[in-house]
């Protein structure tokens, strides 16, 4: 039986971060099932992000420990290659070991890399891809933690106080010799939107590089996902759905489109508009799902059975998503009937 021990000042009540993150690991489900990440890596990965935590809460900055997380990578890299467990990644039980943010950071530079291997990037962005994603909230570290884990609604003050965040984190290893432009972006562009509505430089479109909306949509994946002492965790097909709705909002499409096609069969999340379910269109049309070219595509073959009026029609039209850019699926409509009788 694993003790744990935790110190919670007298004077805090349980509002108190530490018991948030004890919160957290008590109710969190462990993964229990084989491994993509070996216990070794994680490991190293926690003792490296306690170090380079301590490190800039001291203002201070050591080479030695960035080349220590570039070797890490190394070693995730080895472990994804190496894994028989090709079906699912599991990233939960790194939490055992202390809190969010190391569960966090770990498990968005994991997704970020498998993510990147499935776009046929090369190995060595692959793993800058991994160690931006490890790094990408560094500089949260500077950021009072009752803001970091407040569980109602920041005012535009504090929220404007946790945006710093990007530029902390940045100001901290721009000057690194060790660490890559290419990392660098990803700590202070990660919160970037492709509508422009994000922080700190408001850039949009194109102007956001594809490894960094990586990061960023690993980052959303993983906020979504990760049961809080504050939230409960969304389902796969939940984030999904969210994630899609953000599609050139926050994320470019192509990229949302390649993400939820290559990511999912990770997750084994099945029956996501499976072939014969309705859905409902961003136009207010109907469809039925008619065919797919793989099992979690976002965009299938439909038909549609209802119009933006609400008329069923007499011949569905169809529809390959593929081709038609001006559609995409909303969500799944369940219990719905083809009846012409409801145009009466």
């Amino acid at each position: 039986i694993e003790t744990i021990y935790y110190t919670i000042p007298k004077e805090d009540s349980l509002e108190h971060p530490a018991y948030c993150s004890l919160q957290d690991y008590i109710n969190k489900q462990v993964y229990k099932g084989p491994r993509t990440i070996s216990s070794s890596t994680q490991s190293k990965a926690v003792d490296l992000m306690e170090k380079l935590v301590n490190m800039i809460k001291q203002d201070q900055t050591e080479e030695e420990l960035f080349k220590d997380a570039r070797s890490l990578f190394d070693d995730v890299l080895k472990d994804i290659d190496s894994s028989k467990n090709d079906d699912i990644v599991n990233l939960l039980d790194i939490q055992a070991y202390d809190d969010y943010t190391y569960t966090h950071s770990l498990n968005v530079g994991v997704i970020g890399m498998i993510f990147a291997k499935h776009l046929n990037y090369e190995d060595e962005q692959i793993k800058e891809i991994g160690l931006g994603g490890f790094l990408h909230d560094v500089g949260k570290v500077k950021v009072p933690n009752e803001l970091i884990n407040k569980t109602g609604k920041l005012s535009a003050k504090e929220f404007e106080t946790v945006q710093h965040h990007a530029k902390i984190g940045y100001n901290l290893i721009k000057k690194s010799e060790t660490l890559s432009d290419f990392v660098k972006k990803i700590v202070l562009l990660h919160h970037e939107k492709h509508d422009g509505s994000g922080y700190p430089l408001k850039l949009e479109g194109d102007q956001i590089e594809d490894h960094v909306t990586i990061i960023a949509l690993a980052d959303y994946y993983d906020a979504l996902t990760t049961e809080r002492s504050y939230k409960k965790a969304f389902t796969t097909s939940e984030t999904y759905n969210l994630i899609k709705k953000k599609s050139d909002v926050y994320f470019k499409s192509k990229i949302v489109r390649l993400f939820l096609s290559k990511m999912s069969v990770f997750y084994k999340e099945k029956n996501y508009c499976p072939v014969d379910s309705f859905v409902l269109l961003n136009t207010d049309e109907v469809a039925r799902v008619v065919y797919k070219d793989n099992e979690m595509t976002s965009r299938p073959g439909i038909e549609i059975v209802k119009n933006d009026q609400g008329k069923i029609l007499s011949k569905p039209v169809s529809v390959d998503l593929h081709l038609d850019g001006t559609r995409s699926i909303i969500h799944i409509i369940h219990d719905f009937t083809v009846d012409e009788s409801q145009n009466n």
